[in-house]
């Protein structure tokens, strides 16, 4: 009951759309796709609606755009750095086998 009271008075607390268990549902439309009123629920393995109210309810922090894309950005330099050391690993064995 106390939890109730609580979600009462504060509208957007423990609302399924700021949960970390919920996935929004996404319609493709001409030019991007657009966001559905409803979603996924993890928890309860069930559709549910933006509004509603779960007792499971954890907050979702939101990670800035700029670290995103930092993060996707470092990823892929990663992965062409280890493609580069592939290829010197591969020439090293080459000149080491031609000098036998």
């Amino acid at each position: 009951m106390e939890n109730k009271s609580k979600l009462e008075n504060k509208p957007n607390l423990g609302r399924c759309f700021k949960c970390i268990y919920f996935n929004k549902y996404y319609t493709r439309g001409v030019k991007k796709f657009n966001e559905c009123s409803f979603g996924w629920c993890g928890v309860c393995n069930d559709h549910k609606k933006l509004m509603d109210n779960c007792p499971n309810y954890r907050f979702k922090h939101k990670v800035p755009i700029e670290n995103t894309n930092m993060l996707f950005v470092l990823n892929n330099l990663l992965t062409e750095l280890e493609q580069i050391e592939q290829i010197l690993k591969e020439d090293i064995k080459e000149r080491r086998g031609f000098k036998k």
